[in-house]
């Protein structure tokens, strides 16, 4: 099956992976644009997965102002290398992630950062609506799952949608830099503040 160059070079610039990386993924997907998209996500999530252990001695503390100063982000994001914190493409990223956060607000960077108690708050808050609105006890936990990833979709960092691009979320744009850069990268802290009227 012929590849389209104009395929490859729209899901080059929307993965920012290689060209053939691109091809065979479409050539696998059967020319299928949506397909190989998934496929691409799928293999940038499994080769962060492999580089989740190897050390991060490096990286940046960038402050972004917002709003003529009325929003001020502080953002720590680790990397493998100082070849790579020094690269464009990696302070692109860490910019890209500082407009997210004063954008969106965030109060945690993973799932796991959220306390236990707030997500049982959340769980009963959601059981509750559900059974005065008279919902059936099967459909109660699904309400509450539903609302729990609801949730952190919205107060956690990796679980938001990517302002630039809501198809994927934050943690996939982190994901498929580090398929792209061949480095895990890591945000390892962040701070907002806001001036409110």
């Amino acid at each position: 099956m012929k590849i389209d160059a104009a395929q490859i070079k729209r899901l080059r610039e929307m993965t920012s992976l290689g060209v053939m990386e691109c091809k065979r993924a479409l050539e696998e997907a059967r020319g299928d644009f949506d397909k190989a998209k998934a496929l691409l996500a799928e293999r940038a999530a499994e080769k962060a997965a492999k580089k989740s252990d190897r050390e991060m001695r490096h990286g940046v503390v960038d402050a972004y102002i917002h709003g003529n100063g009325r929003i001020g982000v502080l953002l720590e994001v680790h990397c493998e290398t100082d070849f790579l914190a020094a690269s464009r493409e990696f302070r692109e990223l860490v910019k890209d992630i500082e407009l997210q956060i004063a954008s969106e607000a965030p109060l945690y960077i993973e799932p796991s950062d959220v306390p236990q108690a707030e997500i049982e708050r959340v769980s009963a808050e959601a059981e509750s609506l559900a059974r005065a609105q008279g919902k059936p006890e099967q459909a109660i936990e699904q309400i509450k799952a539903g609302k729990v990833r609801k949730y952190l979709s919205r107060v956690c960092l990796m679980e938001q949608p990517f302002i630039k691009d809501p198809k994927v979320t934050v943690g996939d744009l982190v994901k498929a830099f580090i398929a792209q850069s061949g480095e895990n990268v890591r945000i390892h802290y962040f701070a907002r503040r806001e001036i409110t009227a």
